[in-house]
């Protein structure tokens, strides 16, 4: 016997896998923390090392790159700069 989906479930049912779909095509942020302690890169995507520098894509996608030396950390960005004990 087979069950017919009301059509509230059914709007519910494609809502929420709407939903799950856009979220999954959401491009990662990731902030890059530099030396100072102070100064953060917000990037498309995940910034990856070429060499002695860390390639990665600006907001406005352009590409650029930093020496590794001047980087303290990389983070998936969530809004908010994270506070890291100094060095």
């Amino acid at each position: 016997m087979r069950t017919k989906i009301f059509p509230m479930k059914r709007f519910f049912l494609v809502l929420l896998l709407g939903l799950a779909f856009l979220t999954g095509c959401a491009g990662k942020h990731y902030l890059i923390v530099l030396s100072d302690g102070k100064t953060g890169i917000v990037t498309l995507g995940k910034p990856h090392l070429e060499g002695f520098n860390y390639v990665y894509t600006r907001i406005d996608g352009r590409t650029n790159s930093i020496p590794s030396e001047r980087v303290r950390a990389i983070a998936p960005y969530s809004g908010k700069v994270p506070s890291l004990p100094p060095k």
